[in-house]
């Protein structure tokens, strides 16, 4: 210690952030020690292979085929309501025109 340089006149040995501690603060913070684990852990280790997360090829291939079908569905259900709302707008249309056509004639 005898070379260590002398503390500057004003600093201190705690840190800035030790200065900004407020311990208000600490109502607010939860932590997990406090609620006594008597449930235990929520998930536990499965060692057998069945309850792998990994799916195999079949799986894969099950869900996709799956999945491209729900978006065909879909897709066929968006065209015919697309196609019903433009159909329904063209009758607008020339319902419009007609009566417009008929009033000119008056």
């Amino acid at each position: 210690m005898l070379n260590a340089p002398a503390a500057r006149h004003g600093s201190s040995k705690r840190s800035r952030f030790e200065d900004d501690y407020d311990e208000d603060m600490d109502d607010f913070i939860e932590y997990d020690d406090d609620e006594g684990g008597e449930d235990g852990p929520r998930y536990g280790y499965a060692s057998d292979g069945s309850s792998d997360m990994e799916a195999g090829l079949e799986e894969l291939d099950v869900e996709e085929r799956r999945a491209e079908l729900l978006a065909r569905k879909e897709d066929i259900e968006e065209e015919r309501l697309e196609k019903s709302l433009k159909a329904a707008k063209e009758d607008r249309k020339r319902q419009a025109l007609e009566a417009l056509r008929a009033g000119k004639r008056r």
